[in-house]
């Protein structure tokens, strides 16, 4: 589905925007995607000169250092993947080809699975691109097996992410053993053949490799002693970010600039002010989508730029609580709330759909289900005849709902809570959505009373509100499950089979509780394990999507979740100081920006800002 406006919009967009300027648009590129105005990648890597300081910002402070103690979106997006390594991360995409999945070498070279599918060997990396931080206490020496082995046990007992891969912690988990045969080679034993694992050794928010020497020889979660492509020069909580380059950096040449400054800056006002001003180079606007237009208008010469790839994210959905007498127990009264969501009137509301088709911008979206869009072929579209019957429920038809509720006793609605996080973690669209939501429930006659907690808070009882064991992983424990819907921001997840191992089988991480019959929900839908662990050991792609595609149908048909509406591609502005940008996509659903997206980027200070 696609919202396009006129060309005589797109036109007089055109004109305003100084569409013409060599020093805009088309600086780089052709600029012919689209209307005129998307800005077309383009390899200027032979053009490429090392030097300069990229002005990028943090919208918060990190809440530690520890890449092994945490898997949070702060440690990992503020510090981990600056600064560490992970024994394989995914391949990067080359415009127009977009990543598709595959793994390849960081700190482990090479890689072999054995016949029987039930041991995975590695060897590790040599020589100086593992050269740990010249300074005290790692003084420059190079990464060993001892570091691997350090790291992977600290990970799997302490990581929240090592319960997805320490059998130990997960009787879902593969790895039962880590060991090294030599000191080049590590080999990893599984308890059953389980088709994500090189997908969980890629991930971002699980196992990175760290010195030996944070066990005692500094405070991991202060002080930084990596072999990234960054090094940590400054880090002032409340103020500002620095990273230097490393020059050991296992990519010759990598990165480009010789400094990364990061800013604090929490108010996307601040964001926006700072960007007008050239003080950040880099895109402010994906979750920002209105001040889009008004931003190219004022700026002619900054690059507006489309991804190639829809995301993987599918903040913010909801998920049911079936606690004392919730009106959610009844699977009629699910399948009635999902159909009273409009999905186009939500696009519009989040993602200014409406103001880019007044000028003449291509809104493109897809109808998400619980595996949504930017999960390529394991992705099923609802308007497809494939779909299956199941389909109604992700369509608006409040006729419809009306008669479910009524078969469900409640002729005249239901009277319920909605749960979710009152501060700005997700990000200002979640918010949004949040009364988007209730609007679209209040307004088909549903009393609908809206609760807010702070994060932790939320997250323990709420999010984690399901999981079994929530308590010694810091959740809710004791207190599991409530009564009405919960608005959840979901985690990134490897692939779409880590996401419904994660999030929807009943052992998984971040498992949101489900039942067939409304009790136990902690317990999960056993038809639905089933269908995920059948999932997990199956190699063949081919044959995972075609049982991803009968998981989805049934997932949709049982309603456990409203998944987010729908999957667009945000427009994103940068200024044309930063050479490369969109040459490079990272894999869907992977945070690893600056070691699989900007790693070829460079300071090119004959363009805008500086001039």
């Amino acid at each position: 589905m696609a919202a396009t406006g006129s060309a005589a919009a797109a036109a007089a967009f055109l004109a305003a925007c100084g569409g013409g300027d060599d020093d805009g648009d088309s600086s780089e590129g052709s600029g012919s995607k689209g209307s005129g105005l998307i800005y077309e990648p383009v390899d200027t890597t032979s053009q490429a000169k090392a030097g300069g300081t990229l002005k990028h910002y943090a919208n918060a402070d990190i809440a530690h250092f520890d890449a092994l103690a945490s898997n949070s979106a702060s440690t990992v997006n503020f510090g981990s993947v600056f600064s560490y390594n992970r024994l394989l991360k995914f391949k990067p995409g080359k415009y127009p080809n977009g990543a598709d999945g595959s793994s390849e070498g960081e700190m482990a070279e090479s890689w072999e699975v054995s016949p029987d599918k039930l041991t995975l060997t590695m060897k590790l990396r040599q020589g100086n691109g593992t050269k740990w931080d010249d300074r005290a206490p790692t003084n420059g020496r190079v990464m060993d097996m001892d570091d691997v082995l350090y790291s992977y046990k600290k990970f799997a007992a302490e990581n929240p992410s090592g319960a997805n891969v320490a059998n130990s912690r997960n009787p879902l988990a593969p790895v039962v053993s880590v060991t090294a045969s030599d000191p080049r080679t590590l080999v990893i034993k599984l308890n059953k053949p389980d088709a994500t694992i090189i997908g969980l050794f890629s991930a971002t928010d699980h196992l990175y490799v760290m010195p030996k020497e944070a066990d005692g020889g500094f405070d991991p979660k202060t002080t930084v002693r990596g072999n990234g492509p960054w090094l940590l020069q400054e880090y002032t909580p409340s103020s500002r970010f620095t990273w230097k380059k490393n020059p050991n950096y296992y990519v010759t040449g990598r990165p480009f600039p010789d400094l990364l400054e990061r800013p604090i800056i929490s108010e996307p006002a601040q964001q926006i002010a700072q960007f007008r001003a050239g003080n950040i180079y880099t895109d402010i606007v994906t979750n920002a989508q209105q001040e889009v237009i008004q931003l190219k208008k004022d700026l002619p010469k900054v690059n507006l730029v489309v991804p190639s790839t829809f995301p993987t994210g599918l903040t913010p959905s909801i998920w049911f609580g079936y606690e004392g007498n919730s009106p959610f127990k009844d699977i009629r009264v699910r399948q009635a709330f999902s159909m009273m969501v409009d999905r186009e009137a939500f696009h519009g509301a989040l993602n200014n759909a409406d103001a880019f088709a007044a000028e003449g911008l291509e809104s493109e979206i897809r109808y998400n289900t619980c595996v949504v869009a930017g999960w390529g072929p394991y992705w099923l579209d609802p308007l497809s005849k494939d779909f299956g019957d199941n389909s109604k429920y992700l369509k608006l038809n409040l006729e419809e709902a009306k008669k479910l509720l009524s078969a469900a006793g409640f002729p005249n609605g239901v009277t319920t809570e909605s749960f979710s996080n009152q501060e700005l973690t997700y990000g200002p669209t979640y918010n949004q959505a949040v009364e988007v939501y209730a609007g679209f429930f209040t307004g088909a006659g549903q009393k609908v009373t809206q609760t807010t907690f702070p994060y932790t808070q939320f997250l323990n009882s709420y999010y984690f509100g399901y999981r079994s064991g929530a308590s010694a992983q810091g959740g809710a424990g004791d207190k599991v499950g409530y009564n009405g819907y919960s608005v959840q921001a979901e985690r990134p997840y490897a692939s779409a089979v880590n996401l419904m191992l994660g999030s929807w089988h009943s052992a998984g991480g971040a498992f949101h509780g489900m039942t067939p019959d409304g009790t136990n929900a902690f317990k999960g839908d056993p038809k639905v394990d089933d269908m995920i662990s059948k999932i997990q050991s199956e190699f063949e792609q081919k044959n995972q999507v075609t049982m991803s595609h009968d998981l989805i149908r049934y997932m949709t048909g049982q309603t456990y979740m409203i998944p987010r509406p729908v999957a667009n591609r945000a427009y994103q502005l940068f200024w044309p100081a930063i050479g490369n940008v969109g040459l490079n996509e990272r894999w869907a659903g992977n945070n690893a920006v600056w070691t699989e997206e900007y790693h070829n980027w460079w300071i090119d200070s004959t363009k805008a800002p500086f001039v």
